[in-house]
Parts: C-alpha cells; sequence; structure tokens
C-alpha cells in the first residue's frame, strides 16, 4: 500500500491543502471556486512551504470533491497573474515530477494549472473548457497539443470537453476509471512509477524537457496579462 497516514496542512476553510502519501506531495485545491487572488496567495503559501520542508520526491495537483479548478471568471483576476506564475515557478523550482490529478472540473485558469503540470490523469467524466479573462496559459497548451485549428474550433466555440476525450486527445496520459478516492491512490501509484534513478538524475531530466516544452510560455502569459487588463476596459 503505497498510502500513508496523512497530516493536514490546514484546516477544512483552506483554499489550498498539503498532504503527504509517503514522499510524495498531494496539493489540494480546496476551494477550487475560489477567486484567483486567494487561490494564488495559497498556492503562494503551499509553494513555499514545500521547499522549507524539502521532503516530496513528487508532487500531486488536485481539486476537492468533483472539481479541480473553476474560479469564477472576474476581470480582476489579470492582477493576480503574477502571484499565480510565481507559485507555479516555485513548485518547479522542486525539480520533481508535478502530476495532475483532474479530478473534476477544470476551467479557466483551472484547465491552465492542469496543463501545466509535467504529466496529467483525468476522470472519463471531468470537464475541461477554457474560459473566463484568465487562462493561466491554457490556450499556448491547446494550441502546442492540438494544433492552431483544432484550438481555435475548441476555444471559439466555447466548447467543453470530457476527460475520455482529452485523454483521446493527449491533453492527459491517461483516462482512469475510478472514483475518490480510488482515483487519487491510482494517480499515487502511478506517479510513484515516475521516480527511477536518483533525486538528481530526475532533476537533470525534468529541466531538459521543461526547457523544450514550455519554451515561449512567459512571454505567452506576459501576452495574456495586457489582454486582460486591456478587456476590463
Amino acid at each position: 500500500m503505497l498510502s500513508s497516514p496523512l497530516a493536514p496542512s490546514a484546516t477544512r476553510d483552506a483554499v489550498v491543502t498539503v498532504d503527504y502519501r509517503g514522499d510524495i506531495a498531494v496539493v489540494t485545491l480546496a476551494r477550487p471556486a475560489a477567486k484567483a487572488a486567494d487561490l494564488a496567495a495559497a498556492m503562494h503559501e503551499a509553494a513555499h512551504r514545500l521547499v522549507a520542508e524539502n521532503r516530496a520526491v513528487a508532487l500531486i495537483l488536485t481539486g476537492a470533491g468533483t472539481v479541480f479548478c473553476a474560479p469564477e471568471g472576474d476581470p480582476d483576476d489579470a492582477l493576480a497573474m503574477p502571484a499565480l506564475r510565481e507559485a507555479l515557478l516555485t513548485f518547479q523550482s522542486l525539480n520533481v515530477p508535478v502530476v495532475a490529478a483532474i479530478n473534476g472540473a477544470a476551467i479557466g485558469l483551472g484547465l491552465g494549472l492542469a496543463l501545466a503540470c509535467d504529466i496529467a490523469f483525468v476522470r472519463p467524466r471531468a470537464t475541461l473548457k477554457p474560459s473566463g479573462p484568465i487562462h493561466m496559459g491554457a490556450l499556448w497548451f491547446l494550441s502546442r497539443k492540438l494544433g492552431r485549428s483544432r484550438a481555435t474550433d475548441l476555444v471559439m466555440a466555447g466548447r467543453a470537453i470530457t476527460g475520455a476525450e482529452a485523454s483521446e486527445l493527449n491533453l492527459a496520459q491517461d483516462c482512469i476509471h475510478k472514483r475518490d478516492p480510488e482515483f487519487l491512490e491510482e494517480v499515487v501509484r502511478r506517479t510513484a512509477g515516475l521516480l527511477e534513478g536518483t533525486r538528481a538524475s530526475r532533476a537533470a531530466a525534468l529541466q531538459l524537457l521543461r526547457h523544450a516544452a514550455l519554451q515561449g510560455l512567459a512571454e505567452h502569459l506576459d501576452v495574456e496579462v495586457a489582454a486582460a487588463l486591456a478587456a476590463r476596459g
């Protein structure tokens, strides 16, 4: 059995919690409809906690209940982008695999957070959809992963796709036909399977893979913020 007793990081009212399964950190968006600014602050705190503890050999990002992350769109979300980006960069600075366990709706910036992970697993009835003024890079990821034409069709039509479709489109590594808590347990098991070799060798490989895959994302995020701010009028 891979799981171990959890040590919750905060109260039931927390926006983000950090628990451990062995040395695999599970970061849960406990209030997946929280405003972007609140989510950014909570993710920033969680990321720095993980850095200080220096324990995690891998990180799983998931949501609570049946929602991964689906904040209600707000024109002021653009103001939270720098903090969200810093939190993501801090997670990546751990140089461990960051795995998305997409348990439910991943909407707007929630979709961007999911696609920014190194690898993703999804439940078949999860809903993935770009929406709102801030996508946290979702449009950039969709364009690269699906091609410009298919991404344009998806985004401009405001169409959502299921987790099963996401797997078929290679937006997720696999579609896992299990309910929670079995879904998360399976993601933990598969994440453990990514930990071959030494920590140093894994870190070096991740740096190269991310550099190859994420070139141009920072520039896109800058354009995204400018566009969102302009849309505020």
